[in-house]
C-alpha cells in the first residue's frame, strides 16, 4: 500500500516516533482481552490518531484486522486511493459524500432518518449501483450521550424504511459509551448497555434478520467484559493510552514526540525572553531554543509554566512558546546543541503530558501538525 503525500520525508528536526512493535504488543494486549467469536473494529479516524493512515492502516491489515473506522468520508477514501483493501465503516457520513461511500465500497453510519432517506436516494439514482448486492450500512442508535444516533422513538421507522427497500443491509446496529471509563458514572454506563440491547433487539425484529451489536469502546473493553457482544472498537488503548491505572502499567509507549536543541545562549539578569517579553529573567540563566513550536502541537498554554525531558530532567519552558521556536531554561541541566528534547514518550508519558496541558491524550495526538515527521521505529 502506498504511503500518503504528507507521509513522505521531511527535513524538520521535530519528529514523531513510532514504536510499531509496541502498538502491535498493545492490539495482543487487547485481543487477549476479548472472546474467541468477538470481531475487532479499530479506531484509525483523524490520521490514525496522528500516527500516520496510510501505515497503521497498512500494520493492521498485515494483523488480520477485518474493520477499519473512520470519522469522514475523506479519510476513507484516502485509505482507498492508498491501495486499503479491507472493509472502512465511516463514522459520519455527509450527503454530498454518498456518491464517494458507493464508488469507493465504504460502509456508512446511518444516525438518523432524513441521512437514511438522502442515502436511498442517492442508491436509486446510482444507475451502476443496481446490479451489485445490498448496500452495507450500519445503524448508530443514541442511548443518552446526546450526540449522533437514531432515538428509540425513530428505530421502527428507520427499520421500514430500510426493510421496505433491498436496497440497503444493515450490518450491525451500535451505540456509544458516554464514560465508560470513569467508575462514578457506571450506572449510567449499564442503563446505556441494557437500553441499547432493547433498542436493537427491536431494529432486528423489524428487519427480519440478526445483525451485529457492538457498545464498547477501549474503556469498556477494559472494564466490562460482559459488553463485548457481537464486536467491540478499540482505539486510544490500542495508541497506548489508559486511564485505568493498572492498564497503563500493561501498556506499551507507542509514540514519541521529541525535537532538537539548535541554540545555548545566556542571558542576563534583568533581560526578557521571548515574544511579549513574558520570560523574566531575575539570575544569569542558561537557555536552550528548540526546534519546536505550536505549529508542531506544542500547546502555547504551556509558555512560561511547562516542562518538556532533557538529559534525564525536567526542564521548564521560559517565556511564550512561540509557531516554531520554544525556549527552555537549562542552567542546571548538562546539554548542548543537537540533544534530543522529548516532549512526551518512555520519559514523560502522554497521560502526564496531557494532564500537565489540562486537556486529554486524544487531543493531544491529533494536534501534531503535519510538517512533523513520522518515524516507524
Amino acid at each position: 500500500m502506498k504511503d500518503i503525500p504528507y507521509l513522505s520525508p521531511k527535513t524538520h528536526k521535530t519528529t514523531f516516533e513510532i514504536n510499531l512493535k509496541a502498538f502491535k504488543e498493545n492490539l495482543a494486549f487487547y485481543r487477549n482481552k476479548l472472546k474467541p467469536e468477538t470481531k475487532l473494529i479499530v479506531m484509525v479516524k483523524a490520521f490514525a490518531y496522528g500516527l500516520g493512515l496510510s501505515k497503521i492502516a497498512e500494520v493492521l491489515a498485515d494483523e488480520g484486522i477485518e474493520y477499519l473506522a473512520v470519522a469522514y468520508t475523506d479519510e476513507a477514501v484516502m485509505l482507498r486511493e492508498a491501495g486499503y483493501e479491507g472493509k472502512l465503516m465511516v463514522f459520519n457520513p455527509e450527503p454530498d459524500c454518498f456518491d464517494n461511500i458507493i464508488r469507493y465500497k465504504l460502509e456508512p453510519e446511518l444516525y438518523s432518518l432524513p441521512i437514511i432517506e438522502e442515502f436511498l436516494n442517492t442508491i436509486k439514482k446510482n444507475a451502476a449501483y443496481q446490479l451489485l448486492e445490498p448496500f452495507p450500512v450500519h445503524l448508530k442508535i443514541d442511548t443518552g450521550m446526546n450526540r449522533l444516533g437514531l432515538k428509540p422513538d425513530e428505530i421502527e421507522v428507520a427499520a421500514n424504511l430500510i426493510a421496505n427497500n433491498n436496497r440497503l443491509k444493515v450490518h450491525s446496529a451500535f451505540s456509544h459509551l458516554a464514560a465508560a471509563d470513569e467508575g462514578e458514572h457506571d450506572a449510567f454506563t449499564l442503563q446505556q448497555f441494557n437500553d441499547f440491547l432493547k433498542h436493537a433487539n427491536l431494529l432486528e425484529t423489524h428487519l427480519g434478520y440478526s445483525l451485529d451489536k457492538h457498545i464498547s469502546n477501549s474503556a469498556a473493553i477494559e472494564r466490562f467484559p460482559n459488553f463485548q457482544l457481537d464486536a467491540v472498537r478499540l482505539g486510544i488503548g490500542l495508541y497506548g493510552y489508559s486511564p485505568q491505572v493498572e492498564i497503563q502499567k500493561q501498556l506499551k509507549t507507542v509514540c514519541t514526540l521529541k525535537s532538537r536543541i539548535a541554540q545555548i545562549k545566556e542571558v542576563l539578569p534583568g533581560e526578557t525572553v521571548g515574544y511579549g517579553r513574558k520570560g523574566i529573567v531575575e539570575s544569569q540563566t542558561k537557555i536552550a531554543l528548540v526546534f519546536l513550536g505550536y505549529a508542531d502541537g506544542l500547546p502555547r498554554s504551556l509558555s512560561n509554566k511547562g516542562k518538556l525531558y532533557l538529559n534525564g530532567k525536567m526542564a521548564k519552558i521560559i517565556g511564550n512558546v512561540c509557531m516554531d521556536i520554544t525556549m527552555l531554561d537549562v542552567t542546571h541541566i548538562n546539554c548542548k546543541v543537537g540533544d534530543y528534547v522529548e516532549v512526551f514518550g518512555e520519559n514523560l508519558s502522554l497521560g502526564r503530558f496531557a494532564d500537565m496541558v489540562g486537556t486529554i491524550p486524544y487531543e493531544v495526538l491529533t494536534d501534531i501538525s503535519s510538517r512533523v515527521r513520522r518515524i516507524y521505529v
